[in-house]
């Protein structure tokens, strides 16, 4: 391994993180993950930023195993970047956004070859917006194994957005690469890149990614930092993890990073000034405390908090990463409150898989009344009293039409506001009346209890309720049902 710097001090403790990282004794959680990460399919990725072209060109290949009980003809994979190509297509282009500063700048993935077991194939992109890739592998039998390789190059837009980069020269790459789709009931899951909510799906994997980069960048990941390495005026990183449903990145010029180890964690922040960094830094450390506390160890070495231009997406949460608007959140003083919304992800979408596109629900709802909890714990009863009948009560107020329920898929909503009302703010109060009813330790029992039972696999809205009866020894299915299904 091999880590060079401007900063040495700053580096040499970089070092010492890395190589204790490196050999397990400060993050035994990496070798800890439960059974439910293990044998799981394997993503690596090389990417090497062409700056002449402002692409970035990479190369990625899979080991994907059948594990379902039918014999496979094709694999599918989710190509969301070419969802960006045209206007009419383009999440961002939203008018409920301000995502293109300069008006409509096409994004894509281009895809130069495909292979099978080395193999080249006749791979075919499919869809309105060519964003699903599909891959002949002959007959692949349950339980047998493919390996794949795909080359491809990346132009990300202009764009203040999940997969965008900014004027500043600050890159996201969220939901860039490609991902293989969910197979399940006998059909894939090849969901359309929608503009509300989080319209993925998908399953845990492990990820080893590479990016070459011109000197002057700075790297957030999902991932923990293996290597560093400095040569020909370009730099090198290379990050690992174990068990995520995702890999993203942010890279940008200009970041300044802040960094602590907090039980056992790495925790970085990455902003464009010093304060953000340190301020972003010290209420994610406290949120990824609360919730191990509350709720269970965060499994990975490492997370990190990067500031990025959304254009009013909101905060965007990867395994072991959040993107979040830094500096419009401290501006509007709500950065402690989101910050521990997107870190509360870490258990309830990153190791609590659920269905983001049919039941968005069961990770929102959990997340946001998760963050009114690190309130509560942080501030007292009083200030999580007034932010409950701020984003909660009012929200039960407001009429809307029947079919917006709290349960309801992200296509049953009409606008941004509609659904983060409902799903999010909604959601935190019909949780608040089951801490209410069942009291505090028995609530906490059923959440843990729901993390343990799906840790890195993907739960239903059954588990949810059968958590809380179990916990709680009584039938609370009525009471599910008349909150997620009814309107108000």
């Amino acid at each position: 391994m091999r880590i060079l710097a401007k900063h040495p001090i700053k580096r040499l403790i970089a070092l010492i993180v890395a190589m204790l990282l490196c050999c397990g004794g400060l993050f035994p959680a990496l070798a800890a993950l439960p059974e439910a990460a293990q044998g799981l399919d394997r993503y690596e990725i090389d990417i090497v930023m062409d700056a002449a072209r402002a692409v970035l060109a990479c190369t990625q290949r899979v080991r994907y195993t059948n594990r379902s009980q039918d014999t496979l003809n094709n694999l599918y994979f989710h190509a969301y970047p070419n969802a960006f190509k045209r206007e009419y297509t383009s999440p961002a282009a939203d008018p409920e956004l301000s995502a293109y500063p300069r008006g409509f700048d096409p994004g894509e993935i281009a895809f130069s070859g495909v292979w099978v077991e080395g193999e080249a194939v006749a791979f075919a992109l499919q869809g309105i917006d060519e964003a699903v890739l599909r891959v002949p592998v002959g007959l692949l039998a349950p339980g047998q194994e493919v390996a794949l390789e795909f080359a491809y190059t990346l132009r990300v837009p202009l764009a203040h957005y999940r997969f965008g980069r900014s004027e500043g020269d600050v890159w996201n790459l969220g939901n860039a690469f490609p991902i293989a789709a969910m197979y399940e009931y006998g059909e894939w899951r090849l969901d359309p890149y929608v503009s509300i909510g989080d319209p993925f799906y998908s399953a845990c994997a492990d990820y080893r990614v590479t990016v070459d980069l011109p000197r002057g960048f700075e790297v957030a990941a999902s991932g923990a930092p293996r290597e560093r390495e400095e040569a020909g005026g370009r730099t090198r990183w290379a990050f690992e993890i174990a068990g995520a449903r995702e890999f993203a990145l942010c890279f940008g010029k200009g970041f300044r990073v802040e960094s602590a180890v907090a039980d056992g964690v790495l925790v970085q922040a990455y902003a464009t000034s010093g304060g953000r960094a340190r301020r972003a830094l010290q209420y994610a450390q406290s949120a990824l405390r609360t919730y191990a506390e509350l709720f269970g160890p965060y499994p990975h070495p490492s997370f990190s908090v990067a500031e990025a231009a959304l254009g009013g997406l909101g905060n965007m949460e990867y395994p072991g990463l959040a993107m979040i608007d830094l500096v419009q959140l401290e501006r509007s003083g709500a950065l402690e409150f989101e910050m521990a919304h997107v870190v509360a992800h870490q258990w309830w979408y990153a190791q609590v898989g659920s269905d983001q596109v049919r039941s968005p629900w069961l990770d929102e709802a959990l997340a946001e009344y998760s963050a009114l909890l690190y309130y509560e714990r942080a501030h007292g009863q009083e200030a999580f009293d007034r932010l409950y009948e701020q984003r909660v009560e009012s929200a039960m107020r407001i009429t809307l039409p029947s079919d917006r329920t709290i349960g309801a898929e992200i296509g049953r909503f009409a606008s941004r506001w509609e659904y983060k009302m409902v799903v999010y703010q909604r959601g935190a109060g019909m949780l608040h009346g089951l801490r209410l009813a069942l009291g505090e330790e028995v609530f906490l029992r059923a959440l843990r209890a729901y993390l343990e039972a799906h840790r890195f696999g993907i739960a239903t809205r059954p588990d949810l309720v059968r958590a809380f009866n179990e916990a709680g020894g009584s039938n609370w299915q009525g009471y599910f049902d008349d909150y997620l299904d009814g309107a108000f």
